[in-house]
């Protein structure tokens, strides 16, 4: 059973690989007739966006796509996907060595990959822009692999409170608004949010921060949506059309809307929000803050 699990992705695999390097293939055939230039594309300065879910990534996405010279679009969905498969494969060494001895070597992988997103971001149906730009929430999981495909590739972290991002995905899902389910949100907020940070500090360059020429309409995004491509399958889609004065009434509603919210287990659950600098509730009773922490240090469910 497992020599036929191990087959099946194998198979898959190699045929993703022959997928991407059949389109490779096929470009450097007409490289002289278009000015193909791989290397150029590679040195391309992307824009990726990330983040955890309900963080405002769709709204960070719409402002910057109402400046002139970026386009971004709607949600790719299959560009993680893809990131993720090779990430999972390419970190076997059994499975490389295969790929080594077809002739497949990781320059070769890696240029495939590299023009497969750019072909996908720069040649689908959305405005034609100087800057090209990538949004998906989960995207920045797998930002080291991007930072060696794009070298100067520039990434935009949205953060947001872990709090309201937990409370927004409750209300979104429909999930019961009880501690325990917020918890199991916030927990995963502080993960993901741990992991970029730490992947984004080990860059070499300083590519998790870019300026831009300030542009006017930015400020203004809700005017100009005539002219972004909107998705409706995206989960915010229908929120961006406000004014980014007026997204603000979730802010405070998780204190009193979780049933049996506690403040203590938050301070343990998610210390991403002391170091993102976050207000979180400081123990004035010291004999609570040590039973929370030896609770937390032994893992004992609390609730």
């Amino acid at each position: 059973m497992i020599f036929l699990l191990r087959k099946k992705k194998l198979f898959v695999l190699l045929f993703l690989i022959s997928l991407v390097i059949f389109f490779y293939g096929r470009n450097l055939t007409i490289k002289k007739s278009c000015k193909y230039d791989l290397e150029s594309i590679r040195k391309l300065p992307i824009i990726f966006i990330g983040g955890y879910g309900r963080s405002g990534t769709t709204l960070v996405r719409a402002i910057l796509d109402t400046h002139p010279n970026i386009k971004c679009g709607p949600e790719t969905k299959i560009i993680p996907s893809l990131l993720s498969f090779m990430q999972q494969y390419t970190s076997s060494k059994l499975v490389m060595e295969d790929l080594k001895s077809a002739g497949i070597d990781s320059k070769l992988i890696e240029n495939s990959i590299a023009e497969f997103i750019h072909h996908i971001i720069k040649y689908r149906n959305i405005k034609r822009s100087e800057r090209l730009c990538i949004k998906d929430p989960d995207i920045l999981r797998y930002i080291e692999y991007l930072n060696r495909l794009f070298p100067n590739a520039k990434f935009i972290h949205v953060i947001r409170d872990g709090r309201v991002a937990a409370y927004s995905f409750m209300k979104k899902v429909k999930q019961k608004l009880i501690f325990k389910n917020f918890r199991s949100y916030l927990s995963s907020w502080n993960s993901y949010n741990e992991l970029i940070v730490k992947s984004c500090s080990q860059l070499e360059n300083n590519n998790c921060y870019r300026l831009l020429t300030w542009h006017g309409d930015l400020l203004e995004h809700e005017k100009h949506l005539n002219k972004i491509k909107i998705s409706n399958r995206e989960w915010s889609s229908n929120q961006i059309v406000n004014s980014i004065y007026k997204n603000s009434s979730s802010n405070s509603e998780w204190a009193t809307s979780i049933k049996n919210y506690d403040h203590y287990s938050v301070y343990f659950i998610a210390p991403m929000l002391r170091i993102l600098g976050y207000n979180v509730s400081v123990f004035n009773d010291s004999s609570k803050f040590l039973a929370y922490k030896k609770m937390f240090r032994n893992k004992i469910n609390i609730l």
